[in-house]
């Protein structure tokens, strides 16, 4: 699943990072900031994200044009779009974007969602009756998890 958390983690690990390379006996050097190559981008994030949260994130990021990637060489780079650099400064996507991400689900009932367990489904209950009592609806969902 694509979260905002995987998408700023992808973004905070590219910021600042400068990718150079520079070829023997010509006195070249390609530099290009904001830049990571395939496998430095995801090493890191393996210790916390499983790979497919890796990709999604990534891929989410490319369709959304933060960042892109080239291939350089023998070499496949990612690197940041402007639009990243901003999210990184903000420290969030904008709300529209947030809609795109979460695919029109609020990311507070997700959480919410995700707390109560089959052993919860009284309580669950008790503020779904509480909640309808005071004329409000519940956005609580009660698909349990074991």
């Amino acid at each position: 699943m694509i979260t905002e958390k995987i998408c700023l983690a992808i973004i905070r690990l590219m910021l600042g990072v400068t990718f150079s390379i520079s070829f023997e006996g010509q006195g070249k050097e390609t530099v290009i900031d904001n830049a990571l190559q395939l496998e430095h981008l995801y090493r890191p994030l393996l210790a916390t994200y499983p790979l497919d949260v890796i990709d999604a994130g990534l891929r989410w990021l490319e369709l959304g044009e933060y960042i892109r990637s080239t291939q350089f060489l023998t070499f496949r780079i990612y690197i940041l779009n402007a639009r990243a650099i901003d999210v990184a400064t903000a420290g969030r996507f904008s709300d529209a974007e947030r809609k795109l991400l979460y695919q029109e689900e609020d990311p507070y009932a997700v959480f919410i969602a995700q707390q109560f367990n089959a052993d919860d489904q009284a309580l669950v209950r008790y503020i779904q009756y509480l909640r309808q009592k005071q004329g409000q609806i519940v956005g609580v969902s009660t698909q349990m998890r074991r």
